[in-house]
């Protein structure tokens, strides 16, 4: 879950192809629905499929939303069997809500902490482990920025980091887009602030609004954000 749309399918990708690799190479048993349009009938019968050549199963409800064709109500009336046999079938929500902290079950971050306030949703799964993206802040970005490019057999100097995720106004899918063009054109060599300024168009958005907000509220690091 998390307002970080980016990462959590980034994980949600992880988890599915580490599931094909250990127990399902021909991905008979892998199956992912779409949590915008799929029904409480799609995900029952997910659930209760029987495998080909395994009793080990993936299900991943993707893009799920609370506000969607399936209420959480009745999304952990689904879950509750499978919970039961939780050595048979791997279900992953990827949730759209808000950051969110389960009042029980584990709690696994991934990422910066979870928000402390609680959502109003009512999502609340069976046994889950709950693996939370929120936003990452300017700073955290560029970190994750120069990492992943490190992973990539690419180099960003920090400058060139901070501009990009400046440029593309903190949206990781951007990010990682501008990112993957930005290390195939480097070719080995480090990424610097001229390439980034060079190759990626700006999109930040100036909100005078939001502004006059943040100094209302005395919110010092966003008023130099936004003033940037």
């Amino acid at each position: 879950t998390g307002s970080d749309t980016y990462r959590s399918a980034l994980r949600l990708r992880e988890l599915r192809q580490a599931f094909i690799a250990k127990h399902d190479p021909r991905a008979f048993n892998t199956i992912t629905l779409d949590g915008e349009t799929a029904t409480p009938e799609d995900v029952r019968n997910a659930l209760t499929a029987t495998g080909f050549f395994s009793i080990k199963r993936f299900v991943a409800l993707d893009r799920y939303s609370p506000a969607g064709l399936i209420p959480p109500e009745k999304l952990i009336e689904l879950t509750k069997p499978v919970a039961a046999k939780a050595e048979d079938v791997i279900v992953v929500v990827r949730d759209l809500a808000a950051e969110r902290q389960p009042s029980r079950g584990k709690i696994k971050k991934k990422g910066a902490p979870a928000a402390k306030k609680k959502t109003a949703d009512s999502l609340r799964l069976p046994d889950e482990k709950l693996e939370s993206f929120p936003a990452l802040n300017e700073a955290q970005a560029a970190v994750w920025v120069i990492k992943t490019a490190r992973d990539m057999q690419g180099s960003f100097v920090p400058p060139a980091a901070q501009r990009l995720v400046a440029l593309c106004n903190r949206d990781m899918w951007r990010i990682a887009s501008e990112l993957d063009k930005l290390v195939a054109h480097a070719d080995g060599q480090v990424v610097t602030v001229v390439d980034v300024e060079a190759m990626v168009r700006g999109e930040a958005s100036s909100d005078i609004f939001a502004l006059t907000d943040a100094l209302g509220l005395r919110q010092n690091a966003r008023v130099l954000e936004l003033l940037h």
